[in-house]
């Protein structure tokens, strides 16, 4: 019996590298057919994966994988949008139900409706302005991309667990304010608390502090003439403190707001209209106009998408 056990084994013990075989084989051949396909004819890409597709139980057509249209038929360069979305920062927030578009030629050089003035600018006008509280480190000024920062600390606005502004922040704010009002850029005003837990009957949390905080300059800001439409709030609570060197929280810069100046610009409602009435305007005046006659000659009109007209009149474009 055991001469027999041993007999067996030595007789099946290589028979799945048949089947290996057979599937490395196949799949083997796949490729090739796959490959020599695409590099013969690209149109008869399509039909081979929809046979695959169609024979195995495992795959199902997929308009936005390989059943997609025009595989392998276009370079990436050859894709050429006539038109295209714009997408602005926080282009819907105020209430217009739509993200603003521009033609595509336009994408590079923002529409003046929504940009406001330069950040380097205001970034110089700041630091004219507020020269000493630099130097003592009681404010700082940072540009970075799309936004301008200054970070005001806690020993310029507030004592420990309050968001009343201290009587020496006023004539900063009001200095402040001037800077801003003129301007039409968007604003972000950032409440931040130090380490310790707050917890009574004023403020339930450091997410409550950190966000009166903010809105104590808001106000304060707003008095000076700065349009509410133009501000929005951000508590972080105590999540973002300031650090020493050594790692240690520094309550006292760890009280702060920080006043984000956006590149960008409170949309103009009247702006935009008065563009459109221009462009209603310019189509009427074109309606209007009374054709010219056919010239004697055929010319030749080329239009997108590779369309071609061969006409007689002069009025077209």
């Amino acid at each position: 019996m055991r001469r027999r056990h041993c007999q067996i084994q030595q007789n099946n013990v290589q028979r799945w590298t048949v089947s290996y075989a057979d599937y490395m084989t196949l799949m083997f051949a796949l490729f090739v057919v796959l490959y020599a396909v695409s590099l013969s004819k690209e149109d008869k890409y399509q039909d081979v994966i929809q046979a695959i597709q169609s024979a195995s139980q495992f795959l199902h057509p997929s308009r936005a994988g390989t059943d997609a249209e025009g595989i392998l038929s276009n370079r990436s360069n050859d894709i050429n949008e006539t038109n295209g979305p714009a997408l602005l920062s926080d282009g819907d927030q105020y209430g217009l139900g739509y993200i603003a578009e521009l033609p595509s030629e336009q994408l590079s050089d923002v529409s003046p409706y929504y940009t406001g003035e330069s950040l380097v600018a205001l970034q110089q006008s700041v630091q004219s302005s507020f020269q000493s509280e630099l130097d003592e480190g009681v404010l700082s000024v940072d540009l970075n991309g799309d936004w301008l920062t200054i970070e005001m600390s806690g020993s310029l606005l507030f004592a420990s667990g309050s968001h009343t502004l201290l009587n020496t922040t006023k004539l900063q704010i009001e200095r402040l304010g001037k800077l801003l009002k003129p301007v039409n850029n968007m604003l972000r005003l950032r409440g931040y608390t130090d380490m310790t837990a707050v917890n009574d009957e004023i403020y339930a949390s450091n997410w409550e502090l950190s966000a009166l905080r903010a809105i104590s300059v808001l106000h304060a800001l707003n008095a000076q003439g700065i349009a509410g439409e133009r501000m929005v709030i951000e508590g972080f609570g105590k999540f973002q403190p300031v650090l020493f060197e050594n790692g240690l929280v520094d309550k006292l810069k760890s009280r702060r707001v920080v006043i984000a100046i956006s590149k960008f610009a409170l949309f103009d409602h009247k702006a935009l209209q008065a563009e459109s009435d221009k462009v209603i305007r310019s189509e009427q005046q074109k309606i209007q106009r009374s054709p010219l006659p056919d010239s004697k000659q055929m010319r030749e009109v080329h239009l997108p998408n590779n369309r071609l007209i061969i006409t007689t009149r002069q009025d077209s474009q």
